[in-house]
């Protein structure tokens, strides 16, 4: 609306001054014809031009100038007449020059008198606007009054209410880092747990295909050891003092089979048995880290003495075997990593038909020791029947064994640690 007073106001501006230029052409000379001329259609283009724009940025002007031309349109008339002969240059210079003048200024005066009329009342109607927007601006500035006041108001309860969450967001958050830290570590003891009762690969492939394949392996080697004359001193003892010597001799035994390569398959009663070669396969290796780890058990088990019985110590009876095996986790409830074959068979049977303190090793296990050999000192202990049941012939320098019998050369283990040995020693 302002701007559209602005450029109506310029167009009355503009029909004053060429109401001043046609004066001038009605009363002087011709020699100022052709200044005047173009100071007049400047005008009069000028003035159009604003009278335009001022349309453009006021609708109901544009309404209110075309009702006063429908209502004026003789005025209009004789005005543009007057107009288009002082612009087309047809103007009489006749001998009575006043009453033309005094006409063309009439005429002029009163289409400004209209138009000061138009100006008034847009005036007003601007004025009518300008009183509506500061009304609204009063409204919204008490309306952002009240709502600043109210934020104001509720700022102190939104930021307690924020320190509050922010306070239960973290505490939470610590706890959540607690929880997932016991969790880690009790995932850590369960898997410790699972680990001492499986090999680790065996247990990892359990625990995210919940199904494991048994495998055959070509060469290894396993050991037997059993406590000598165990029966008899468990009966000579309660079972609390049976607990407390087996494990006393097992923690001892484990503190040493952790620095071989060696891994414990399983414990019953009195019985220990070790195997090197598997799971993880270690190619001719695992010979020489049994017939090490056995020299290591069986100088641990004559120094041990038994908790309970003064004086006296674990006699190992020990017996190795090589050769080929399969492995397999057996069973759903309390699964076990179970080795099967006649290799274990026959370790077992050397451990049982050999001595106390004496590692009983099999013909097997002495030729895969090949140049590791040198490394212990070896004796003969001769044909020994370790199987009923196979037509076996021996190897060996000694009588015929009976048919059907299975029979090996054995040996004893003398030397107790090889000379090469670099493994500590365990401290008691």
């Amino acid at each position: 609306m302002v701007v559209s007073y602005y450029y109506f106001f310029r167009y009355k501006e503009e029909l004053e001054i060429l109401k001043i230029i046609g004066a001038f052409r009605l009363l002087i000379s011709d020699r100022y014809e052709m200044k005047l001329y173009t100071d007049q259609l400047l005008r009069c283009l000028r003035g159009k031009s604003s009278l335009e724009t001022s349309f453009r940025f006021s609708h109901s002007l544009k309404e209110t100038y075309f009702k006063w031309v429908y209502v004026n349109s003789d005025l209009l008339s004789s005005i543009e007449v007057y107009k288009n002969n002082l612009l087309t240059k047809n103007v009489v210079y006749t001998e009575d020059r006043n009453e033309d003048l005094i006409k063309w200024l009439n005429l002029t005066n009163n289409l400004s008198s209209e138009f000061e009329e138009i100006l008034v009342k847009l005036e007003q109607q601007l004025l009518q606007e300008i009183d509506v927007i500061i009304s609204s601006s009063q409204a919204s500035t008490a309306v952002f009054a009240l709502f600043l006041s109210f934020v104001l108001s509720c700022t102190p309860l939104t930021l307690y209410v924020m320190i509050k969450l922010s306070s239960k967001a973290l505490d939470m958050s610590e706890e959540m880092k607690t929880q997932l830290e016991e969790l880690e570590t009790q995932r850590e003891r369960t898997d410790l747990l699972l680990y001492q009762m499986l090999p680790q690969q065996v247990a990892d492939q359990l625990k995210y295909s919940c199904d494991f394949n048994a495998e055959t392996f070509e060469a290894v080697t396993i050991y037997f050891s059993e406590v000598d004359n165990f029966v008899k001193i468990c009966a000579e003892s309660n079972p609390i003092e049976v607990v407390t010597m087996l494990n006393t001799l097992y923690r001892t035994l484990d503190s040493r089979v952790d620095q071989y390569d060696a891994y414990k398959v399983e414990t019953i009663n009195d019985a220990y048995m070790l195997a090197s070669g598997l799971p993880n396969r270690n190619g001719n290796r695992h010979v020489y880290e049994i017939c090490s780890l056995a020299v290591d058990l069986r100088d641990l088990g004559d120094v041990l003495s038994i908790p309970h019985r003064e004086g006296e110590y674990f006699k190992l009876k020990i017996g190795i075997n090589t050769g080929p095996c399969a492995a397999g986790i057996v069973g759903y409830i309390l699964p076990r990593y179970c080795l099967f074959g006649d290799t274990i068979n026959t370790a077992s049977r050397m451990e049982s038909t050999g001595q106390a303190s004496k590692i009983h090793m099999s013909s097997e296990t002495f030729l895969a020791l090949g140049e590791s050999v040198n490394d212990f000192i070896i004796e003969s202990r001769g044909v020994v029947c370790v199987k009923m049941g196979r037509d076996q012939s021996s190897t060996g320098h000694a009588p015929v064994p009976r048919p059907g019998d299975r029979h090996n050369f054995c040996h004893w283990f003398k030397m107790s640690i090889p000379t090469n040995d670099t493994r500590p020693s365990t401290t008691y």
